[in-house]
């Protein structure tokens, strides 16, 4: 891959580039869909993102605090064969002191029912389990079967336990150890 724009890390599966979110990345996440476009210069579809740029202030300030961690962040899902962007994921942060990270990720609606998430989902477990520091990846679903669990499950992660947030509802807990 060869352009300007990717200047940060990013590593393949055999559909898409997983492309690690540096800070001015993020400040053009934040800006928008057409800074998106112009700023890694490739197709950004409408309504790509479900959570929108609340997220990615949320990782730009964390990454003010401590740059060299943005590989522990968000991670921007590209089409290999049309360099579209069909959704985004990555980790909650570096592993803890327990060697846990957390990963999350959404495809867009239009790339949904393809197997984009699995293979994102699966994508994000390997490069983590590549760090030897990293004993176990966990995630969090809503506590009901949905497309969400079943990649999950796809990936080999068991679900270990429920969780009550009180007014926020119940979530299931995910994980995987090495």
């Amino acid at each position: 891959m060869t352009t300007k724009r990717w200047d940060a890390f990013y590593f393949e599966t055999d559909r898409l580039y997983l492309l690690a979110c540096n800070q001015p990345m993020l400040e053009a996440l934040t800006k928008g869909d057409q800074a998106v476009t112009e700023y890694l210069q490739i197709t950004v579809p409408p309504k790509w993102s479900i959570f929108g740029a609340s997220i990615y202030n949320y990782t730009l300030l964390q990454l003010k605090k401590k740059p060299a961690d943005y590989i522990w962040w968000t991670y921007l899902a590209i089409l290999k064969n049309t360099r579209t962007l069909i959704g985004a994921g990555g980790f909650k942060g570096a592993p803890d002191a327990d060697g846990v990270v957390e990963i999350g990720y959404e495809i867009s609606k239009a790339y949904q029912g393809q197997q984009f998430a699995t293979e994102m989902a699966k994508g994000l477990i390997d490069f983590a389990f590549s760090h030897e520091v990293v004993n176990t990846v966990q995630a969090h679903t809503a506590a009901k079967n949905n497309a969400s669990t079943s990649v999950l499950k796809k990936c080999g992660m068991k679900r270990v336990q429920t969780i009550d947030l009180g007014k926020e509802g119940t979530i299931w807990q995910w994980k995987l150890k090495r």
